[in-house]
């Protein structure tokens, strides 16, 4: 959260060619997953990434 307190509940930043965008708070997570959810459904994950929350 101390994140969120300095930029705010949402942004994004770069890691290498990937663009990320972070989300913070239960309404705004809410709001992307539920709300927003198709717009999210075929977002590349980036290997990287995959091993790592997938635990490959």
């Amino acid at each position: 959260m101390q994140v969120a307190a300095k930029f705010g509940s949402i942004f994004s930043l770069r890691v290498g060619y990937d663009k990320i965008v972070l989300v913070s708070g239960y309404e705004w997570v809410k709001e992307v997953l539920v709300t927003q959810g198709d717009y999210f459904l075929d977002r590349l994950i980036s290997p990287p990434f995959k091993e790592v929350f997938q635990g490959n």
